[in-house]
């Protein structure tokens, strides 16, 4: 904070326009929050760069209008380095959740997501006394979780399907599907 700049309790959320982000936004604001919405990882990076007040929390989907929005999280937290990060994702997986904590997030959720459970996560961290009860995932979800790890570590098609033993065209059959529920 000694670069000028102060972090306040705000909110920026960086989501694709839908009626999700805007029903974030009216709740948090429900919550005596500023909030600032955008749709793009460039618009958020104009408003942390302009100085001033910085955001306390920021709220990023995993796809954004310019695709994958994991590529911007270091260059966001470079403009703004004590706000707390909080990634959400319609699609969740491992492989997904690793790579946001590795670029720096300080936690990865699958939505829908409610503003008092977004404040008890940023706002209060460790004031949950201890860990949640686990939640084990199915055998298809945790199949498909592993998937999208192999997908992520080998960067081809081909190559995960010599990975697990499967036809290429029998995994581009799979990856199409929804993920399993939990």
């Amino acid at each position: 904070m000694s670069e000028g700049y102060s972090v306040d309790r705000s909110w920026l959320i960086i989501i694709d326009p839908e009626p999700t982000a805007a029903n974030m936004a009216a709740a948090l604001r429900q919550r005596n929050r500023r909030v600032d919405l955008v749709s793009s990882a460039r618009e958020a990076q104009d408003l942390l760069n302009n100085g001033g007040s910085k955001p306390g929390f920021v709220l990023l989907e995993t796809r954004v209008q310019e695709g994958q929005s994991l590529q911007f999280l270091p260059s966001l937290q470079d403009a703004s380095p004590p706000t707390r990060f909080l990634v959400v994702t319609a699609y969740g997986s491992i492989a997904g959740a690793v790579q946001a904590l590795r670029l720096g997030a300080n936690d990865y959720r699958c939505k829908p997501i409610s503003a008092d459970a977004l404040l008890h996560l940023l706002e209060e961290p460790g004031m949950d006394g201890g860990c949640p009860e686990p939640v084990h995932p199915s055998l298809d979800r945790a199949i498909w979780e592993y998937i999208q790890f192999a997908l992520s570590e080998e960067g081809t098609i081909a190559g995960t399907a010599r990975r697990l033993g499967l036809q290429p065209r029998s995994l581009r059959r799979m990856l199409q599907k929804q993920p399993p529920a939990r």
